[in-house]
């Protein structure tokens, strides 16, 4: 254990693009510990360049945890991620003293630092009720009825992931509340460790450059032939996601090939705002 290291958790948050990674190396080599993934598609194996995996080289400078480690064919959450993160953070706080979490995926990170609280338990025929209209009538219907019920958690939430817009409805079915009330109790609650915020925030210009040049990159590396190996698998709720609908949606005939590129960035772009709000409870 690092002597001059104190018990502390340094959390590493921000939009994508801002340069998380980095930055959570940077500390882990400094505080001499290791690096923890709250990244919510990072932890999949069969995910890579669309999700902005660290690069080999970076995962060789300073041990990284909870990356690359589930199947897409596996569901997960953010209590799972809970239970799996905190034997570790545990572990490195003793060990070394500090640890080090970076991610954008600001549930997971509360469900470990914070614990969720239980939320409503939904009977099976509201979860039926709603699939049947979502299998009816589509996305589009669930975002309506989100936006309609509580237009804050949709200013805040991923509204292209139907799993999430089902959960918000279920829980306000059965509540009689607007699903950020919930969330609202839960972010008031301390953290259960010592914790240091980082945030990043990026201008706006600087970050919109900053997705722009790495979705390029992604393109480049060689984003598409990864996409056509998970193209079977696109219904799974790990692929419905930024980097990979884009070229389903192609693929499928709902929008030209050439518009591929410009949706994943607008999306990316769309995602950060989503995660600004997030974070913007998180000190510097």
């Amino acid at each position: 254990m690092n002597s001059s290291a104190k018990p502390l958790v340094h959390v590493v948050v921000g939009p994508t693009a801002s340069g998380k990674t980095t930055r959570a190396i940077e500390l882990a080599l400094q505080w001499n510990t290791e690096v923890i993934n709250a990244d919510a598609r990072q932890v999949y194996k069969e995910m890579n360049i669309g999700v902005a995996r660290p690069f080999p080289h970076e995962i060789e400078a300073v041990p990284h945890h909870l990356i690359a480690h589930r199947s897409i064919h596996l569901d997960y959450s953010a209590a799972a991620y809970a239970v799996e993160a905190k034997p570790l953070l545990d572990s490195l706080l003793q060990s070394h003293g500090s640890a080090v979490l970076v991610g954008g995926s600001g549930l997971y990170i509360q469900a470990l630092l914070e614990g969720l609280d239980n939320l409503p338990t939904t009977p099976p025929e509201v979860r039926t009720h709603f699939q049947t209209i979502f299998e009816q009538e589509g996305l589009i219907s669930l975002q309506q009825r989100v936006a309609a019920k509580d237009p804050v958690y949709f200013a805040q939430v991923d509204s292209q992931n139907p799993r999430r817009l089902l959960r918000a409805l279920e829980v306000m079915e059965v509540s009689g509340k607007p699903y950020t009330e919930h969330l609202t109790k839960m972010k008031k609650k301390e953290s259960l460790y010592p914790v240091l915020y980082h945030r990043l925030q990026p201008e706006r210009e600087e970050l919109n450059q900053r997705i722009a040049s790495r979705v390029r990159h992604m393109i480049e590396q060689g984003l598409e032939a990864e996409v056509r190996t998970l193209y079977p698998f696109k219904h799974l709720n790990a692929l419905k996601t930024v980097g990979y609908r884009e070229f389903f949606d192609a693929w499928d005939g709902l929008h030209p090939s050439d518009t591929i590129e410009k949706g994943m960035i607008d999306h990316t772009r769309q995602y950060a705002r989503r995660q600004e709000t997030w974070f913007k409870k998180y000190a510097l």
